[in-house]
């Protein structure tokens, strides 16, 4: 099978340096979609896949880490600006 939409991290780190990546969520879905690509290449049994797997699992509860430390930043200056 054909890869429609290849990507690796060089890429995504190119994205980002020009402004095609701006958000936590566009950068997201990109990792996601090297993991896709991955598991479609390299087939959904592969040891490849496997890790590819956990690195997406890895990668999710890490965003989620962050996106809940940034709310909470931004709740505690939220507070601090109103005494």
């Amino acid at each position: 099978d054909r890869i429609p939409f290849p990507i690796d991290l060089s890429l995504i780190k190119k994205m980002i340096a020009c402004g095609q990546i701006q958000t936590f969520e566009e950068l997201h879905q990109r990792i996601g979609l090297i993991c896709h690509n991955c598991v479609k290449f390299n087939g959904r049994e592969s040891d490849y896949a496997l890790l590819t797997r956990d690195f997406e699992s890895y990668v999710d509860d890490s965003f989620l880490d962050v996106l809940q430390k940034l709310k909470d930043k931004a709740r505690i200056a939220g507070n601090g600006s109103k005494k």
